[in-house]
């Protein structure tokens, strides 16, 4: 643990929240005249307006680990990491805090899965829906999408969506960084000097999506 002006923050990436989900229900929202939802499989994720400052634009191949980001001399929060997508995959996430490298995998043998499914971490929120209760029931308290079974228990992460895109009711939500390491920083992984993120997937991206391939991490820094 950190300690900051006597609080205690967690340094430990097995602590982080894992999930392994469809790739079109993993979502953040921009607003302009209206709200708008982007989507991890679209190019707006990805591209100038991501929310993730270090973005992997390629396709990933198999058993070979990429570095996401390197930094040092720097001091902050972890907050979320999206991986490469492929059907029935396993993905391997090296976080390295302060010197310190810590692993863990998600996915392999578990709920069903299709060909946009990718592994990540952070607190994701959920989007209740009035129109069909039983699905969305209530925001955050939903566990996972339709016909989905909730847990990878080999790793301690849930599967959050099903191949049942378009579906409001799936929807996950990325959050204000700067709010998320604040409201809830057990949810995040503190550094105070170095951080380092890679990730490895067992399956090659070989669907036809140009962004399944692409992954990335989001942080924010003290200064």
């Amino acid at each position: 643990m950190a300690v900051l002006g006597g609080i205690k923050y967690n340094k430990d990436p097995l602590k982080l929240p894992k999930w392994q989900m469809y790739r079109e229900d993993l979502e953040f929202t921009i607003s302009g005249g209206t709200v708008v939802a982007v989507h991890a499989h679209e190019a707006g994720f990805w591209g100038t307006g991501t929310p993730l400052n270090a973005v992997l634009t390629s396709d990933s191949v198999a058993d070979t680990a990429r570095t996401i980001v390197n930094l040092s001399n720097k001091k902050g929060w972890l907050v979320y990491g999206v991986g490469p997508t492929a059907i029935n995959s396993t993905g391997t996430w090296v976080i390295t805090v302060d010197g310190v490298a810590t692993t863990f995998t998600i996915g392999g043998t578990g709920p069903l899965e299709y060909d946009l499914h990718g592994s990540g971490f952070g607190l994701l929120f959920g989007q209740g829906t009035v129109a069909q209760v039983a699905r969305g029931f209530s925001g955050h308290l939903q566990l996972a999408g339709d016909d989905a079974t909730p847990w990878y228990s080999a790793n301690n992460a849930l599967n959050y969506g099903d191949e049942h895109s378009g579906n409001n009711n799936n929807s996950r939500f990325m959050v204000d960084p700067f709010w998320l390491s604040r409201a809830y920083p057990d949810s995040c992984v503190r550094f105070e000097s170095s951080l380092t993120v890679t990730v490895e997937s067992d399956v090659a991206n070989s669907n036809s999506n140009t962004y399944n391939g692409y992954t990335g991490v989001m942080y924010v820094l003290d200064e």
